[in-house]
């Protein structure tokens, strides 16, 4: 295989694994929102399959890429072995996750140990995204530095939402419309201390 037409196939699959992100991040918050207003009922809700369809899709590019390249003899790019890496952490953070329920009970957390494995292997993928960015594109080209952007954005959002209270905050009391302005005042900040 000639190099432009690696080139292009590792751009196609960068551009596949932001949109398996975006989706994961869609289902991330989704969830998070959905454990606070109906509760755990079952592994089997739509925000759990909007997040594991997308980890599986990022499996399947971040995967055949280095599956393609070993095959062919190719040396793979640090961002994909890194990108697939941080995906294989979020899948074995799923029966870890699972055996601490059977453990310990249903909790509605974001930081339980197997979650916090599950939202740190997505960052170590979106990091090896925005290494493959720099690698297969020129920093100085408009879409390079889009990749670059987007990349970073969903890695900034990911660690935004795990480190900062206020997200906890904001999902306790309200959601989305928590942060949006709407003729009806925000919850008093009386109520959130209680």
């Amino acid at each position: 295989m000639t190099g432009a037409a690696r080139l292009g196939y590792r751009r196609c699959a960068l551009w596949g694994l932001l949109v398996t992100k975006l989706l994961g991040a869609w289902g991330l918050t989704w969830d998070i929102q959905w454990h606070l207003t109906i509760g755990r009922d079952t592994f089997w809700i739509p925000p759990h399959l909007m997040i594991y369809s997308s980890v599986v899709g990022g499996l399947v590019l971040g995967g055949g890429v280095l599956a393609l390249e070993w095959r062919e003899r190719v040396a793979p790019t640090r961002g994909f072995r890194l990108a697939t890496l941080g995906l294989v952490l979020v899948v074995l953070a799923a029966p870890i996750d699972d055996l601490w329920h059977r453990l310990f009970g249903i909790d509605v957390t974001l930081w339980s140990p197997p979650h916090l494995l599950a939202l740190f292997g997505s960052a170590v993928s979106t990091l090896g995204c925005v290494l493959i960015a720099t690698e297969v594109y020129p920093l100085g080209s408009f879409t390079g530095r889009s990749a670059l952007v987007l990349a970073s954005g969903v890695l900034y959002g990911g660690i935004r939402v795990t480190l900062d209270p206020s997200w906890l905050v904001a999902y306790s009391h309200g959601g989305v419309l928590f942060h949006t302005p709407s003729r009806c005042s925000p919850p008093s900040p009386s109520r959130w201390l209680s």
